[in-house]
């Protein structure tokens, strides 16, 4: 059932396949159940026994206690923010660029630019003065992108696209790293185990991305939160 044709990630042919949206619900929910399996595998022969390592024999907090304090403040937003808001924007910058056009590179550049500046995203406050200096350098970059970088660029974002996509898996995972709590920097060889479960969930989404487009990559990652979410609630 998950064949070659299933997976796409690395297929010299990265267009859209035409299945209808019943096949593509199937592989939506399939891509969803499969990766919920393989997470709960490496968390049960990878990061407990690790976690337990770690705690056990090296005298540290336990690090799945340490990234679940950190869950228990993230759902207390409301519904909305985390499942669409933050959902949308790692969208956008892990995934929406596979698709090398000039408004997608450029959106990208624009949200990239403003998170880099500081730009709030959960407490965003139109009001602050700060923050509408941040959407103006966001347009502006974003603008001076899409019509001013070289096609050049373009063409080697195409060409290195499988490149991107791996590195996209990797940092789309490393990053969830800010979800510990406390740092400790004697554990740094140890933490990218704990991040084990979101790389293979952003395999699952970045191959349903390429095969169907940016909404159906979307829409995993909308499930996969949303029942996250409601089992943390639970």
């Amino acid at each position: 059932m998950l064949n070659e044709k299933f997976f796409c990630l690395y297929s010299s042919n990265l267009e859209y396949s035409n299945d209808n949206s019943f096949q593509k619900i199937k592989n939506l929910l399939i891509s969803y159940f499969f990766g919920s399996f393989i997470i709960v595998v490496v968390v049960l022969i990878i990061i407990n026994p690790l976690d337990f390592l770690i705690t056990r024999y090296f005298h540290f907090k336990s690090v799945n206690q340490l990234i679940s304090l950190n869950h228990k403040k993230i759902i207390k937003f409301p519904f909305y923010i985390m499942i669409f808001i933050v959902l949308s924007i790692e969208e956008i910058l892990f995934r929406l660029g596979f698709k090398v056009t000039k408004i997608n590179i450029s959106i990208f550049i624009g949200l990239t630019a403003y998170l880099l500046l500081g730009g709030k995203i959960i407490k965003f406050e139109i009001q602050n003065q700060i923050g509408i200096i941040y959407i103006l350098i966001t347009f502006t970059m974003a603008v001076i992108s899409y019509f001013y970088m070289p096609s050049k660029i373009f063409d080697f974002l195409d060409i290195k696209k499988k490149w991107l996509i791996t590195a996209s898996i990797i940092s789309f995972g490393t990053v969830h790293i800010l979800n510990i709590k406390i740092f400790y920097w004697q554990l740094l060889l140890f933490y990218p185990f704990y991040v084990l479960p979101q790389m293979i969930m952003g395999f699952f989404i970045t191959n349903l991305r390429l095969k169907y487009g940016f909404v159906w990559g979307l829409l995993l990652h909308a499930f996969f939160n949303t029942i996250n979410f409601l089992l943390s609630r639970s």
